[in-house]
């Protein structure tokens, strides 16, 4: 349960930051304030990419499912060469 509240709260952390940036870009462009745009352009593209790209992050709760993932695999595989 920990394992999946800490993933949701990633998630849903990066999907917010790139949101947030995004939208605030639109808003600094609409006040001609072309600096804070794009920083905050750039600020929504690469939590959009890190958003994209989390299945390949290594964090410690993706790492723990995967190391159990494996030990279950295993475990299977001796079974059926029994």
């Amino acid at each position: 349960l920990s394992d999946s509240l800490a993933e949701f709260t990633t998630i849903f952390g990066l999907f917010l930051a790139a949101l947030v940036g995004m939208i605030g870009s639109g808003g600094a462009a609409l006040g001609h304030q072309w600096g804070w745009a794009a920083g905050l352009l750039a600020f929504g593209c690469a939590n959009s990419v890190l958003l994209q790209n989390y299945s390949r992050l290594h964090l410690p709760h993706v790492r723990r499912r995967l190391e159990q993932r494996l030990k279950e695999l295993s475990q299977q595989k001796d079974a059926l060469l029994k």
